[in-house]
């Protein structure tokens, strides 16, 4: 097994929090998105080539305005086509793992040579909680309408479609309408 790969450090800035002062989703997917970039380009692959196709996040501790973070990363599966990516976000300061993430990316069938030994040379023992599956929608059948919007091209990634952190952002947004009305 290779060793994790530090792939973010940073920051939480003030805009980057909600009313309680704690770090908002979006902002968590938008430095996953950030360490998700730092390992592609250390396994010597394309963002225009390697779209997210499934994240799966677990919380576990929130980070407030000032604390310092860093993210480490690893390949913790490999399949024909696809790559699970590893994350584990830390508090820095307090040395402690605040979130961890499976990321899904979609890769070319046959990776170039070099980047196949990347991607083996960065497997790691993935430790982060075990994967919940839930059936998926078959149809839209008990879906509603609960968003009408258009996307900024400031909301898209570096290859040019929707950024993990604007999936989150629309949802929030669309999760009034949703919601059962209060009587």
């Amino acid at each position: 097994m290779g060793d994790w790969l530090e792939t973010y450090r940073g920051t939480v800035f003030r805009w980057e929090v909600d009313h309680n002062d704690h770090f908002t989703v979006a902002y968590y997917f938008a430095r996953i998105a950030d360490a998700g970039l730092g390992m592609l380009a250390d396994l010597g692959l394309s963002p225009l080539d390697t779209p997210t196709t499934d994240c799966f996040v677990r919380y576990q501790r929130e980070l407030r305005v000032g604390d310092v973070m860093h993210v480490e990363s690893g390949v913790v599966h490999a399949e024909p086509g696809a790559i699970v990516l590893g994350h584990k976000l830390f508090d820095t300061g307090a040395a402690t793992l605040c979130t961890t993430v499976e990321q899904r990316v979609r890769v070319p069938a046959a990776l170039p040579p070099d980047s196949a030994r990347r991607v083996e040379a960065r497997r790691v023992a993935w430790d982060g909680p075990a994967r919940e599956r839930r059936p998926r929608p078959t149809g839209l059948a008990g879906f509603r309408d609960s968003a009408r919007d258009t996307v900024k091209p400031a909301e898209l990634d570096v290859s040019g479609g929707a950024a993990l952190s604007h999936y989150i952002h629309r949802f929030s947004a669309a999760n009034g309408h949703a919601s059962p009305r209060s009587a």
